[in-house]
């Protein structure tokens, strides 16, 4: 059986789309149709949401909520989709799921997490 993964995003805010809002969007549909189940959780873009419920994929959000209580979700997201790993993308990202690991370890059970860094430019 295919991995069950849950995709951690804070994406660009509404009006806006950056790169690895539309990397998320085509990772998870080409997970979807390599038979993967994969789930979004996004915080901070209902319009990012709708996009990707309208491309077919399992969106949840946590838009217009507070950190505590987007923390408190995603630890729920996580043991309701029985993800097996979990995918944070970028560095809000990187929190809100360290947080809920910390915060929630139970929720994390058994489960990997991992980051990937995304934007990230070299400047002298």
């Amino acid at each position: 059986m295919l991995p069950r993964v849950l995709h951690v995003l804070v994406p660009e805010p509404p009006g806006e789309l950056g790169g690895a809002d539309l990397h998320v969007l085509d990772l998870a549909a080409y997970q979807a149709l390599a038979g993967h189940r994969p789930m979004i959780a996004e915080r901070g873009s209902p319009e990012f949401a709708a996009r990707a419920r309208a491309a077919g994929l399992d969106v949840a959000s946590a838009s217009g909520i507070g950190f505590h209580e987007a923390v408190r979700l995603l630890a729920q997201w996580v043991d309701e989709a029985r993800a097996d790993v979990v995918h944070a993308h970028g560095y809000d990202a990187d929190y809100w799921a360290t947080a809920t690991k910390l915060c929630r370890p139970g929720a994390f059970h058994g489960r990997r997490l991992v980051f990937t860094q995304h934007g990230v430019v070299e400047d002298t």
